[in-house]
C-alpha cells in the first residue's frame, strides 16, 4: 500500500493537485446538474469498497477505490472522481480503476 492510502488526511499537496486536474478536466465554468452553480470545493478523499454484484472475477470483493469529494458550494452536489484514474498518484502495482479492462484480454 503506497504511503498516501495508510494516511486519514491527503498529503499536504495533494487537494491542491486535486484542484488542478479538475480545473484542467472540467474547466472553470462546470455548472451543477442540479442548480446551475459553477461553484466548486474539493472536500478530500474517501474509500468506496467494491461490492462485486456481477460476480466478476476481475473485481475483487475485497477492492477499495480512492475518490475525490468535490461538492458544489451552493447546494452541496457532491461528485466522487476516482482517484487511480486521475493519474495524480501513482496506482499500486497491478491496479486500474474501476471498470478499466486491461490490455491483455
Amino acid at each position: 500500500m503506497s504511503d498516501w492510502m495508510a494516511r486519514s488526511e491527503p498529503e499536504p499537496d495533494f487537494l491542491a493537485r486535486a484542484k488542478k486536474w479538475l480545473s484542467e478536466k472540467w474547466g472553470a465554468d462546470r455548472e451543477c446538474p442540479y442548480c446551475a452553480s459553477s461553484a466548486w470545493q474539493v472536500l478530500g478523499v474517501v474509500d468506496l469498497k467494491s461490492s462485486n454484484l456481477t460476480e466478476d472475477p476481475d473485481v475483487p470483493d475485497d477492492a477499495m477505490y480512492p475518490a475525490i469529494q468535490v461538492a458544489c458550494e451552493n447546494c452541496g452536489q457532491t461528485v466522487l472522481v476516482n482517484v487511480l484514474a486521475t493519474g495524480i498518484v501513482d496506482r499500486p502495482a497491478g491496479s486500474s480503476p474501476a471498470g478499466e479492462k486491461g490490455n491483455n484480454e
